[in-house]
Protein backbone atom coordinates (compact mmCIF):
# COMPACT_ATOMS: atom_id res chain seq x y z
CA UNK A 1 0.00 0.00 0.00
CA UNK A 2 1.07 3.87 -0.68
CA UNK A 3 -0.22 7.25 -0.35
CA UNK A 4 -1.05 10.04 -2.37
CA UNK A 5 -2.12 13.41 -1.59
CA UNK A 6 -4.11 14.91 -3.97
CA UNK A 7 -6.36 18.25 -4.81
CA UNK A 8 -9.95 16.51 -5.76
CA UNK A 9 -11.08 18.36 -8.63
CA UNK A 10 -13.78 16.06 -9.76
CA UNK A 11 -16.39 14.05 -7.67
CA UNK A 12 -18.88 13.00 -10.79
CA UNK A 13 -21.41 10.69 -11.60
CA UNK A 14 -20.54 7.13 -13.29
CA UNK A 15 -22.87 4.51 -13.41
CA UNK A 16 -25.04 4.95 -10.19
CA UNK A 17 -21.11 5.15 -8.08
CA UNK A 18 -18.72 7.94 -8.34
CA UNK A 19 -15.39 8.53 -10.65
CA UNK A 20 -12.75 10.91 -8.30
CA UNK A 21 -10.33 12.38 -10.06
CA UNK A 22 -7.36 15.19 -8.97
CA UNK A 23 -4.00 16.40 -8.97
CA UNK A 24 -1.18 15.10 -6.95
CA UNK A 25 -0.58 18.20 -4.38
CA UNK A 26 3.09 17.86 -5.13
CA UNK A 27 3.72 17.23 -8.73
CA UNK A 28 0.35 18.58 -10.22
CA UNK A 29 -0.29 14.85 -11.79
CA UNK A 30 -3.40 13.59 -12.45
CA UNK A 31 -4.74 10.68 -10.44
CA UNK A 32 -7.92 8.78 -10.61
CA UNK A 33 -8.57 6.03 -7.82
CA UNK A 34 -10.53 3.44 -8.81
CA UNK A 35 -11.78 0.32 -7.61
CA UNK A 36 -12.78 -3.49 -8.32
CA UNK A 37 -16.15 -3.08 -9.06
CA UNK A 38 -17.78 -2.97 -12.39
CA UNK A 39 -16.92 -0.12 -14.37
CA UNK A 40 -14.40 0.63 -11.37
CA UNK A 41 -16.71 3.60 -10.35
CA UNK A 42 -16.45 4.21 -6.35
CA UNK A 43 -18.97 4.10 -3.91
CA UNK A 44 -19.34 6.43 -1.19
CA UNK A 45 -18.31 3.57 1.66
CA UNK A 46 -14.92 3.78 -0.41
CA UNK A 47 -14.37 7.38 0.00
CA UNK A 48 -16.05 8.64 3.02
CA UNK A 49 -13.31 10.12 6.06
CA UNK A 50 -13.19 8.72 9.07
CA UNK A 51 -16.15 11.26 10.77
CA UNK A 52 -17.87 9.17 7.80
CA UNK A 53 -18.11 12.69 5.80
CA UNK A 54 -17.64 12.32 2.04
CA UNK A 55 -15.01 14.55 -0.06
CA UNK A 56 -16.07 17.88 -1.34
CA UNK A 57 -14.58 19.52 -4.28
CA UNK A 58 -11.22 20.92 -3.34
CA UNK A 59 -10.78 19.09 -0.23
CA UNK A 60 -6.89 17.59 -0.12
CA UNK A 61 -7.10 14.23 0.53
CA UNK A 62 -4.90 11.24 1.72
CA UNK A 63 -5.68 8.59 -0.23
CA UNK A 64 -4.30 4.55 0.58
CA UNK A 65 -3.96 3.40 -2.60
CA UNK A 66 -2.93 -0.61 -4.12
CA UNK A 67 -1.10 -0.17 -7.75
CA UNK A 68 -1.23 1.67 -10.87
CA UNK A 69 -4.27 0.05 -13.27
CA UNK A 70 -4.05 2.22 -16.35
CA UNK A 71 -6.04 1.44 -19.63
CA UNK A 72 -5.41 2.25 -22.66
CA UNK A 73 -8.02 5.22 -22.79
CA UNK A 74 -7.34 6.52 -18.79
CA UNK A 75 -3.80 6.17 -18.04
CA UNK A 76 -4.33 8.04 -14.25
CA UNK A 77 -6.29 5.18 -12.72
CA UNK A 78 -4.86 3.57 -9.88
CA UNK A 79 -6.35 0.82 -7.77
CA UNK A 80 -7.21 1.81 -3.87
CA UNK A 81 -6.94 0.16 -0.76
CA UNK A 82 -10.65 -0.26 0.34
CA UNK A 83 -10.15 -1.47 4.07
CA UNK A 84 -8.53 1.94 4.83
CA UNK A 85 -10.66 5.45 5.27
CA UNK A 86 -9.55 8.47 3.06
CA UNK A 87 -7.89 11.30 4.87
CA UNK A 88 -8.97 15.19 5.10
CA UNK A 89 -5.62 17.22 4.92
CA UNK A 90 -7.22 20.73 4.43
CA UNK A 91 -8.94 22.96 1.67
CA UNK A 92 -7.11 24.33 -1.86
CA UNK A 93 -6.83 27.67 -1.34
CA UNK A 94 -9.14 29.26 -4.13
CA UNK A 95 -7.22 31.97 -5.55
CA UNK A 96 -4.48 29.39 -6.89
CA UNK A 97 -6.48 27.33 -8.85
CA UNK A 98 -4.53 28.97 -12.12
CA UNK A 99 -1.68 27.14 -10.79
CA UNK A 100 -3.32 23.53 -11.05
CA UNK A 101 -4.76 24.61 -14.91
CA UNK A 102 -3.84 22.30 -18.15
CA UNK A 103 -2.68 24.37 -21.42
CA UNK A 104 -3.62 21.59 -23.99
CA UNK A 105 -4.00 23.20 -27.66
CA UNK A 106 -6.98 20.82 -27.99
CA UNK A 107 -9.36 18.75 -25.66
CA UNK A 108 -7.76 15.43 -25.79
CA UNK A 109 -8.35 15.68 -29.63
CA UNK A 110 -10.71 17.15 -32.15
CA UNK A 111 -11.75 13.99 -34.54
CA UNK A 112 -13.50 15.62 -37.16
CA UNK A 113 -16.74 17.81 -36.55
CA UNK A 114 -16.90 16.01 -33.52
CA UNK A 115 -15.68 17.83 -30.58
CA UNK A 116 -17.89 16.26 -28.32
CA UNK A 117 -16.61 12.16 -28.64
CA UNK A 118 -13.49 10.18 -29.79
CA UNK A 119 -14.43 7.09 -31.89
CA UNK A 120 -13.15 3.78 -30.84
CA UNK A 121 -10.70 2.93 -33.46
CA UNK A 122 -8.86 6.72 -32.41
CA UNK A 123 -8.27 5.55 -29.38
CA UNK A 124 -7.05 2.32 -30.77
CA UNK A 125 -4.60 3.85 -33.10
CA UNK A 126 -3.59 6.82 -30.70
CA UNK A 127 -1.94 7.35 -27.36
CA UNK A 128 -4.10 8.90 -24.84
CA UNK A 129 -1.54 10.48 -22.60
CA UNK A 130 -4.13 11.94 -20.48
CA UNK A 131 -8.22 11.85 -19.90
CA UNK A 132 -8.42 14.20 -17.84
CA UNK A 133 -7.83 18.12 -17.58
CA UNK A 134 -8.79 21.37 -15.72
CA UNK A 135 -9.03 24.27 -17.69
CA UNK A 136 -10.56 27.78 -17.49
CA UNK A 137 -12.80 28.61 -20.69
CA UNK A 138 -13.11 31.79 -21.94
CA UNK A 139 -16.90 31.99 -22.04
CA UNK A 140 -19.45 29.45 -20.73
CA UNK A 141 -23.20 29.26 -21.13
CA UNK A 142 -25.47 25.97 -19.42
CA UNK A 143 -27.79 24.77 -21.85
CA UNK A 144 -30.52 22.86 -20.53
CA UNK A 145 -31.78 20.75 -23.29
CA UNK A 146 -35.40 17.96 -23.90
CA UNK A 147 -33.98 15.10 -25.96
CA UNK A 148 -36.71 13.17 -27.82
CA UNK A 149 -35.91 9.88 -27.05
CA UNK A 150 -38.23 6.39 -27.52
CA UNK A 151 -39.31 6.50 -23.60
CA UNK A 152 -40.68 9.97 -24.26
CA UNK A 153 -38.13 13.07 -23.49
CA UNK A 154 -35.44 13.49 -21.79
CA UNK A 155 -33.80 16.17 -19.54
CA UNK A 156 -30.23 17.02 -20.56
CA UNK A 157 -28.00 19.37 -18.95
CA UNK A 158 -24.87 20.55 -21.27
CA UNK A 159 -22.22 22.66 -21.12
CA UNK A 160 -21.54 25.00 -24.38
CA UNK A 161 -18.05 27.07 -23.46
CA UNK A 162 -14.95 28.23 -25.79
CA UNK A 163 -11.38 27.23 -25.19
CA UNK A 164 -8.70 28.73 -27.66
CA UNK A 165 -11.07 30.56 -29.42
CA UNK A 166 -13.23 26.93 -30.16
CA UNK A 167 -16.71 26.54 -28.98
CA UNK A 168 -17.35 22.76 -27.31
CA UNK A 169 -20.40 21.28 -26.38
CA UNK A 170 -20.11 18.89 -23.80
CA UNK A 171 -22.44 16.81 -21.40
CA UNK A 172 -22.31 17.37 -17.51
CA UNK A 173 -21.90 14.67 -14.66
CA UNK A 174 -20.69 16.93 -11.85
CA UNK A 175 -24.22 16.15 -9.73
CA UNK A 176 -24.37 19.49 -8.62
CA UNK A 177 -24.62 21.40 -11.45
CA UNK A 178 -26.77 18.59 -13.36
CA UNK A 179 -29.29 18.54 -10.29
CA UNK A 180 -29.43 22.70 -10.24
CA UNK A 181 -30.04 23.19 -13.98
CA UNK A 182 -32.69 19.73 -14.39
CA UNK A 183 -35.08 21.84 -12.51
CA UNK A 184 -35.00 24.61 -14.99
CA UNK A 185 -36.78 25.34 -18.39
CA UNK A 186 -35.00 24.78 -21.69
CA UNK A 187 -32.52 26.95 -22.99
CA UNK A 188 -29.31 28.95 -22.47
CA UNK A 189 -28.06 29.99 -18.51
CA UNK A 190 -25.50 32.04 -18.17
CA UNK A 191 -22.98 31.74 -14.73
CA UNK A 192 -22.19 34.62 -12.98
CA UNK A 193 -19.02 34.37 -11.45
CA UNK A 194 -15.49 35.94 -12.24
CA UNK A 195 -13.55 32.55 -12.39
CA UNK A 196 -15.02 29.10 -13.76
CA UNK A 197 -12.73 26.21 -14.01
CA UNK A 198 -13.55 23.09 -15.47
CA UNK A 199 -11.87 19.57 -15.16
CA UNK A 200 -13.13 17.65 -18.24
CA UNK A 201 -12.83 13.95 -18.00
CA UNK A 202 -12.93 11.25 -21.47
CA UNK A 203 -15.46 8.55 -20.09
CA UNK A 204 -16.00 5.00 -20.61
CA UNK A 205 -17.06 3.81 -24.29
CA UNK A 206 -20.65 4.30 -24.50
CA UNK A 207 -22.99 1.47 -24.30
CA UNK A 208 -25.11 2.64 -27.37
CA UNK A 209 -22.16 3.62 -30.00
CA UNK A 210 -19.14 2.63 -28.49
CA UNK A 211 -17.03 6.40 -28.51
CA UNK A 212 -15.62 7.95 -26.02
CA UNK A 213 -17.47 11.11 -24.75
CA UNK A 214 -15.93 14.26 -23.49
CA UNK A 215 -17.59 15.31 -20.27
CA UNK A 216 -17.56 17.98 -17.98
CA UNK A 217 -16.91 16.35 -14.46
CA UNK A 218 -16.97 19.31 -12.74
CA UNK A 219 -17.92 23.24 -12.73
CA UNK A 220 -15.80 24.83 -10.20
CA UNK A 221 -17.16 28.74 -9.98
CA UNK A 222 -15.37 31.16 -8.05
CA UNK A 223 -16.01 34.55 -7.01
Amino acid sequence: MFYKEIVCLSISTKMGGSCVAGKDIKNNEWIRPISTRDYEQIESQDMKYENNNLPELLDIIKIPLKERRPSKFQPENILIDDEYCWEFIGKYPVNELDNLCDTPEVIFANEGAMKDRLSPEFIDSNKCDTSLILIKPEWIKIKRDDVPTERGTKRKVRAVFSYNSMTYDLGITDPKCKNEYLTKDSGYYEIHYNNIYLCISLGEPCPYDSHYYKLVASVIAVD
